[in-house]
């Protein structure tokens, strides 16, 4: 499964945020292939991981802010539902 955020300036602010977002399961840190997730140059953070139950997530992306950039988060419900035979 993966997860995508996108860190951008809140009008009228304007630029490239850069850091790390860090993405969780429920507050327990979700474990991406290749470690915590940096912005690329379009400010979004990708994070991949297989190891997701059966049942409801919630997940949250959180950045931790930079340079002229505030801290925020953002949080959703994904249902991992079994394969179908």
């Amino acid at each position: 499964m993966t997860f995508t955020a996108k860190v951008v300036a809140k009008s009228p602010g304007s630029g490239t945020p850069t850091g790390a977002v860090q993405f969780t399961d429920s507050g327990a840190a979700l474990g991406c292939t290749g470690g915590s997730p940096t912005l690329d140059t379009n400010a979004t953070a990708t994070c991949t991981t297989s190891t997701l139950t059966l049942g409801p997530h919630t997940i949250t992306a959180a950045y931790g802010g930079g340079g002229h950039f505030a801290s925020s988060s953002g949080t959703l419900t994904q249902n991992v539902n079994q394969q179908a035979p």
